[in-house]
């Protein structure tokens, strides 16, 4: 099995050359075809699937042209089984304050 995790929205993120918006769907569609391709080569007799992990702020995104789209629809149309996961961290069991000002920013996936 192959993981992608979409921890958040590109316009979220610093480097916003991360994600590349409308395009999306065709650099899933490549990495999926890539790693496929790749097992054939080898000769590899098990199967391969693929699974997405999309913290819940990272469903809809923007794209680059102002459009919003659907993460989630995508890569389950290309044949990915998608899994929306927020924080498992309860905030109230948090007592170390680097941890209450940092998890809040990053998922814990």
């Amino acid at each position: 099995a192959y993981v992608l995790p979409l921890r958040a929205c590109p316009e979220d993120l610093s480097d916003k050359h991360r994600d590349p918006g409308h395009a999306f769907f065709d650099a899933a569609a490549v990495l999926m075809t890539n790693i496929c391709g790749a097992h054939k080569l080898s000769g590899d007799v098990y199967s391969t699937s693929f699974h997405a992990i999309v913290h819940p702020n990272a469903v809809i995104c923007m794209g680059p042209d102002g459009t919003e789209y659907d993460r989630v629809k995508v890569l389950q149309d290309l044949g990915y089984t998608v899994n929306v996961w927020g924080s498992d961290v309860d905030m109230d069991q948090v007592h170390s304050n680097y941890l209450k000002d940092n998890l809040p920013q990053d998922v814990t996936i």
